[in-house]
């Protein structure tokens, strides 16, 4: 749980553990994940949780416990996970056709200091049948030069106000 002023505290564990003498597969993050989130649910059972979380999440088993515990999810969205997804995306070489939804450009700083942020979103974005959204999110330095990019996968639907 992350508070207004930063405070961070943990709200459950689930440790990733080869328990028992002889196991075929190693624990790992996701299925720690899977035996979590129910538990998150079962104790916080009113709470409305956002997840985010890296690409390794990025997966139909995660959005559909996501969706099916009512939380809100941001996963962190890699070029070599979910083509499908990716073939919906904008591209300024092979896809020229496919545009985003909306923009959003802010400027910071003034000279060489400054920053262009600029906010994308693709919105609706179908994977196995559900639909989710897409952002995007870049800063450029004052040369037009990326210092900064990111996108993410989520079942929030973005506008120009969120």
């Amino acid at each position: 749980m992350v508070t207004s002023c930063g405070f961070v505290a943990p709200v459950g564990f689930e440790p990733i553990e080869n328990s028992g003498g002889t196991y075929t597969k190693q624990d790992c993050e996701i299925k720690s994940w899977r035996r979590l989130l129910p538990k998150l649910k079962e104790q916080y059972p009113r709470m409305k949780f956002n997840i985010l979380a890296d690409s390794l999440f990025a997966e139909e088993a995660t959005f559909s416990a996501c969706d099916q515990y009512g939380y809100n999810f941001f996963i962190c969205l890699q070029d070599d996970k979910l083509p499908s997804v990716r073939d919906q995306l904008p591209s300024t070489d092979d896809r020229p056709f496919i545009k985003w939804t909306g923009e959003k450009r802010q400027f910071d700083g003034e000279g060489v200091h400054r920053i262009t942020q600029i906010a994308r979103w693709k919105t609706p974005i179908t994977y196995h049948g559900e639909i989710y959204n897409v952002f995007q999110y870049e800063e450029l330095n004052a040369n037009g030069d990326r210092i900064y990019f990111n996108q993410w996968i989520s079942n929030v639907k973005p506008d120009s106000s969120n």
